[in-house]
């Protein structure tokens, strides 16, 4: 590949700006409440001793990147494998989260029902991580049911990939290869595809680079750079270059309006499970929506397809630029009512890995 240079887009879509809640309160209350609930949280991270300017930004977004992932999840997960048109049926105003009922084909995935299955094993691979080196030093191996996910089948799901978002908080380097040998770490040798390996590798760069520092753009860039790498190493299956996808992906965005760039995703690039698909997806709404993790999330479940998974590797790259203040405060608050603060208490142990 020539370059990873990312172009943003040359429009983005017309309409009224998405409220700062999920709901009613309007611009103004609503950045006082996530500026509030984000001082909350650098406190709490801070109570032993007070951290530099840039660990507390590090933190702020690093939880940016989990709750935005969380997010998304439960904002896609009543639209999974659902076509546009079904979802404008059933969904005429999707707006925010939407009561289910056990009858739903996807009868998981709300706050209110607790985290997104694809979440938990999230959340389950980042507490081995710090398990693994509270207890002795090194990289934790995980579990068996999440080596099964990574190695996958032929064409392993895009779920894997979002594995990469622990692997991303904790990552002792942003470079490729530090980013790559992280992803096998959890991993027994020999088990782990290419296309996983490049699929978590470059959702895992994406994070480290946005939680660094770096812009939307920037932080694709890195994950292009990592997919790269990643998929030279592993289990050979056959399929479509990763990094090439999602480069390919990034340019089709880039020249087109938003409504048009809606279209060539679901038509095109496709939404289906597998990362060759999904993945290239999640990144270039990133790119289109890259100061909004909230709308970007919407944008995903509106998709279908693998709209939960979608969503979560979107929201949790947008809100790692953006820390938690770019998150409508409710919809924090109903994740940490599902996962109990959770995903605060292991975002901070994750860190403290680096």
């Amino acid at each position: 590949m020539a370059s990873h240079t990312v172009t943003p887009p040359k429009a983005k879509p017309a309409g009224a700006q998405q409220p700062d809640t999920p709901g009613a309160a309007g611009p103004q209350n609503g950045r006082v409440a996530a500026a509030g609930l984000r001082d909350q949280r650098l406190a709490a991270a801070g109570a032993a001793q007070a951290p530099s300017e840039q660990a507390a930004q590090q933190l702020e977004r690093a939880l940016g990147a989990l709750y935005g992932a969380a997010i998304g999840s439960a904002l896609g997960a009543p639209t999974r494998f659902l076509s546009p048109a079904q979802i404008s049926a059933q969904f005429p105003e999707l707006e925010g989260f939407i009561p289910i009922t056990p009858q739903d084909l996807v009868g998981q995935g709300l706050p209110e029902r607790g985290l997104t299955e694809e979440i938990e094993a999230l959340l389950t691979l980042g507490e081995r991580l710090v398990d693994g080196r509270d207890q002795a030093g090194a990289p934790a191996a995980a579990g068996r049911a999440t080596r099964r996910a990574l190695a996958g089948a032929d064409q392993p799901e895009a779920a894997v990939a979002l594995l990469g978002v622990p692997l991303g908080i904790a990552a002792a380097t942003g470079r490729a290869t530090g980013i790559v040998e992280a992803v096998e770490e959890v991993t027994t040798p020999g088990e782990v595809t290419c296309i996983a390996t490049a699929g978590a590798a470059a959702v895992a760069a994406a994070v480290r680079a946005a939680i660094d520092g770096a812009t939307v753009p920037e932080a694709l860039a890195a994950g292009c750079r990592a997919a790269e790498l990643g998929e030279r190493r592993g289990r050979y299956v056959p399929g479509a270059s990763v990094a090439q996808r999602i480069e390919w992906s990034l340019q089709i965005v880039g020249s087109c309006d938003a409504a048009r760039a809606r279209r060539l995703l679901h038509t095109l690039v496709g939404t289906g499970a597998q990362i060759q698909e999904a993945i290239p997806t999640a990144f270039s709404l990133a790119l289109l929506w890259p100061d909004e993790p909230w709308r970007v999330c919407l944008e995903a479940a509106l998709l279908g397809g693998a709209s939960d998974t979608i969503a979560a590797v979107a929201g949790a790259i947008v809100a790692a630029v953006s820390g938690t203040a770019g998150l409508p405060p409710e919809a924090v608050r109903m994740i940490d009512r599902a996962g109990g603060h959770r995903l605060d208490d292991l975002t901070r142990s994750l860190i403290d890995l680096r």
